[in-house]
């Protein structure tokens, strides 16, 4: 396991958790409770930012920023301080579930997008699947491939539960079997 691993965040580095609520986010608290549980036992303070003017603001004093399945796209001048929050130093965690493409907001993988990319990391549209080795049902899918980093120290494998695939531009830490399919591309890679 990680127990090894020295917490990403820590009191002492007086960090602020800032979750994004401004662009019509498809995330709720409860959904977020098990990691601002682990981070409470840290002593990180976890803040939700409602409105631009928010997100503007306390991303001054935030260590982190939490953006999960937005429905609304990001401006320019967003992407641009987010892009020097994380050029100072900042932890942008961007989470996507494919299933809300599902939901009645169609393309909801754009607005993600909309910030993704000036990361150099696109989402793919849809979901993987490999009906030869996976966790009880074909869309969770293991990934056992993993690159050098501090995110995947000591890691052998993890189960996602619908996922999708993302592109970067050599940046990725993490990958399928040559087994797993994409429901929109339907050929096989990892």
């Amino acid at each position: 396991g990680m127990s090894t691993m020295p917490p990403v965040l820590s009191a002492t580095d007086g960090c602020m958790v800032l979750v994004d609520r401004s662009h019509g986010n498809r995330i709720s608290p409860w959904e977020l409770n098990i990691l601002i549980a682990e981070l409470a036992k840290q002593n990180v303070k976890v803040g939700f930012a409602s409105s631009a003017e928010e997100l503007a603001s306390a991303l001054r004093n935030a260590s982190s920023l939490i953006v999960a399945c937005p429905t609304m796209s990001y401006s320019a001048a967003e992407g641009s301080k987010i892009e020097k929050f994380v050029n100072d130093g900042g932890t942008l965690l961007l989470f996507y579930d494919p299933a809300f493409e599902y939901s009645q907001i169609p393309e909801l993988f754009g607005p993600i997008n909309s910030l993704s990319t000036k990361f150099g990391l696109t989402f793919a549209k849809g979901y993987l699947y490999d009906d030869q080795e996976h966790f009880g049902f074909y869309r969770n899918i293991y990934v056992r491939s993993f690159a050098e980093s501090f995110v995947t120290h000591n890691v052998t494998s993890v189960v996602f539960f619908t996922a999708t695939h993302i592109y970067s531009l050599d940046k990725g830490v993490a990958w399928t079997a040559s087994s797993t399919y994409s429901s929109v591309a339907e050929r096989g890679g990892n």
